[in-house]
């Protein structure tokens, strides 16, 4: 009586994860092939988010997912599998209720001891020797931003007056003051979405906010980011350039300090 719930839950998770993926600008084929390569990594994390539940609290970095080494081929052979890898732990850590506040980065890893089907999350925490994400530092005079600049190929634009440089792996946006991005506007989540550079290009990926995030009128869990993409936090609007867009941003007050946009206090 137990196992039924269980598994409709999971075909609800797989069966979300094939809607983001087949109206994904990829157009990535949803096969079988792929639906267990999901179902296998769903299991496995639920079971181990059920043993471990506090284990996701204090927002791990990394979490290192281990295979069999001939399913991590079958994983890397997908187009946009870490897409489709975090859309599933995304979607299973929402389902359980057990979200962290910023989303680790998972990192697949193969294990020869592993059958095809079992699969082994191992939690990692960045050295102190690796680049920590923090807050952005606004007290940096406009000199020293607009070299930064030449540096950065992701910007975000605000109100069509303000340029925020997208300058490190993993960006995060939220009301809350811990985020890089502080948006003081009450339909924002204290944490809400995160971006992340990635080697297919920027992401952008909700982190369970409660008003949803949005690109392009469309609501998504996570979405690859092209120029001109409008991403909405609950109705508080972004825009996503790229570099190649040298002129507009060059128009813009380049700055990092959001904390007063919209008019109410965190």
């Amino acid at each position: 009586m137990v196992i039924i719930p269980v598994m409709n839950q999971l075909d609800q998770i797989e069966n979300r994860i094939k809607e983001i993926i087949e109206k994904s600008s990829d157009l990535l084929p949803w096969t079988d092939h792929t639906a267990i390569l999901v179902r296998h990594f769903c299991e496995s994390l639920r079971q181990f988010l059920i043993e471990n539940p506090d284990c996701l609290k204090h927002s791990p970095s990394y979490i290192r997912v281990y295979t069999s080494p001939d399913e991590l081929k079958k994983w890397q052979l997908l187009l946009a599998w870490q897409k489709i890898m975090m859309d599933a732990f995304t979607e299973t850590v929402v389902e359980l209720d057990c979200k962290p506040d910023l989303l680790p980065e998972l990192i697949l890893t193969a294990r020869n001891s592993l059958q095809n089907g079992q699969i082994i999350f191992n939690i990692e925490e960045r050295s102190s020797s690796q680049e920590k994400t923090g807050v952005v530092n606004l007290t940096k005079p406009p000199a020293v931003q607009i070299q930064q600049s030449n540096m950065v190929s992701g910007w975000i634009l605000i109100d069509q007056d303000k340029a925020i440089p997208v300058d490190k792996p993993v960006i995060n946006l939220g009301r809350k003051n811990a985020n890089d991005i502080v948006i003081s506007d009450l339909r924002v989540s204290r944490f809400h979405a995160q971006i992340r550079k990635t080697k297919d290009g920027y992401m952008v990926f909700d982190i369970g906010s409660s008003g949803g995030t949005f690109v392009n009128s469309e609501r998504i869990t996570s979405s690859l980011l092209k120029s001109g993409d409008v991403i909405s936090l609950a109705g508080y609007a972004l825009i996503f350039t790229n570099e190649s867009d040298h002129d507009p941003i060059r128009e813009r007050e380049i700055t990092s300090d959001l904390t007063n946009l919209g008019g109410v206090n965190s």
